[in-house]
């Protein structure tokens, strides 16, 4: 049965009509043509046809390569199959792409050569996939187009991302945002990513200088694609370098802006508002910080999120304004019943701190030590900004003690730790 065929019987099945099938990305009559099999359609269409026909491009595969496909709709085939999972039936696409295109004097082999990375790299083979990324960007630099120059560094970048070699991903970003800024006007929205991507590694590494000066770069551009998606996590990002600078006030400043972002998720929106709470503690406004960090929190308990984060704060706050008693142990009481059901490491390990505080605050400075401690040998790896936040206590913890002594030399010990986590 040819493919329109099948198209129009699949289509009748589900009761739809053309009009609903073509849904204004493509006009009846050119899905009419489609189905009654005078026209062939693209890769592009076919995609868009079996998602509203809720198909699969796999169960079409046979009627679409019963008549002879060009190879370069072959390519984008196997790229289509790609988000299927399919990477078999791709890789045999392309094999048979790579015959034809041989035969035709092999003017599609880069197409084909960045497919088939994309298939390595998402089946898992990274050396394959960097490989043939890396015979990709030799072409592309030849062929002289910035642009996919660009793609082709930023294909490199992601799998060592995927790798878990940063600093290797940090050197394809800026390869390809080098290369790219010669016709970055014409490719905003890929601009926006790349730099995204290349800020969020920075920031990582804790290079909160240069990252927060690729993320501006990044929000000129996001401020003027059509879709500003982006725009709200990347002035975050601003945000989140200037906080770990120390620039409290100006962090604020950059969260409020995030929250007036069109596009905004849910939990995004919670996540901020509980930064923001954070950075109006560390600037001395904890009542002004209580307000945000408690509607983040009823956010997040609605949305079913952890809502940990966000109490750990409320209780910082309530320290910091020398609450009463009463209501310190009210929440701590909360946090310990929320994490018996969920709790990341970090989560725990700042509760433990804070735990610590509160004990320290009522007089029993030798649990407040000991819970201290406990704390800072639960604190996962690569935060050392907590680690440090935590021994700073120790260290004022101590100054009461008969045992400082012991303390300090229990620092001296576990100062390395910081050093090289």
């Amino acid at each position: 049965m040819s493919l329109g065929r099948v198209l129009k019987n699949i289509r009748i099945a589900r009761n739809l009509s053309r009009d609903e099938v073509a849904n204004t990305h493509y006009s009846v009559s050119h899905l009419a043509a489609v189905e009654q099999g005078v026209k062939r359609p693209s890769v592009k269409m076919l995609m868009h046809v079996a998602d509203k026909l809720k198909v699969s491009l796999e169960m079409l595969i046979p009627e679409v390569l019963e008549n002879p496909l060009p190879v370069p709709e072959k390519i984008r085939l196997a790229r289509a199959l790609c988000n299927e999972e399919k990477y078999d039936l791709a890789m045999e696409i392309l094999r048979q792409a790579e015959e034809e295109d041989q035969q035709q004097g092999g003017q599609y082999r880069v197409n084909r050569l960045e497919a088939e990375a994309l298939i390595e790299h998402l089946r898992g083979n990274y050396d394959q996939a960097t490989r043939k990324y890396a015979a990709v960007s030799r072409i592309r630099e030849r062929g002289g187009n910035p642009y996919l120059t660009a793609k082709a560094y930023y294909g490199l970048a992601r799998v060592e991302l995927e790798r878990g070699r940063t600093e290797w991903a940090i050197h394809w970003l800026f390869l390809s945002w080098d290369r790219l800024r010669p016709d970055v006007s014409e490719h905003r929205e890929f601009a926006v990513e790349l730099l995204q991507s290349y800020a969020d590694e920075l920031y990582h590494l804790g290079r909160f200088r240069a990252a927060q000066t690729i993320y501006e770069t990044a929000r000129e551009y996001a401020a003027n694609c059509e879709d500003d998606s982006h725009l709200a996590e990347i002035v975050r990002g601003i945000g989140h370098c200037l906080k770990e600078r120390g620039n409290y006030g100006e962090a604020a400043a950059k969260f409020r802006l995030a929250l007036q972002c069109r596009q905004v998720r849910h939990t995004d929106r919670a996540d901020t508002l509980r930064e923001l709470g954070t950075v109006l503690r560390l600037a001395g406004k904890p009542e002004e910080a209580m307000s945000h960090l408690k509607e983040a929190q009823e956010m997040q308990e609605k949305a079913g999120a952890n809502p940990l984060s966000s109490m750990n704060e409320i209780i910082a706050c309530l320290l910091e304004q020398e609450a009463l008693d009463e209501e310190l142990d009210r929440w701590c009481a909360a946090i310990t019943e929320e994490m018996l059901s969920d709790a990341s490491p970090e989560s725990a390990a700042r509760y433990g701190h804070l735990r610590a505080l509160t004990l320290h605050r009522k007089g029993d400075s030798s649990q407040a030590l000991q819970e201290a401690k406990r704390a800072f040998d639960s604190v996962p790896a690569g935060r050392r900004r907590l680690s440090s936040e935590i021994m700073i206590s120790i260290l004022e913890m101590a100054r009461d003690q008969e045992d400082a002594a012991d303390a300090i030399s229990w620092v001296a010990e576990h100062i390395q730790d910081i050093a090289d986590d």
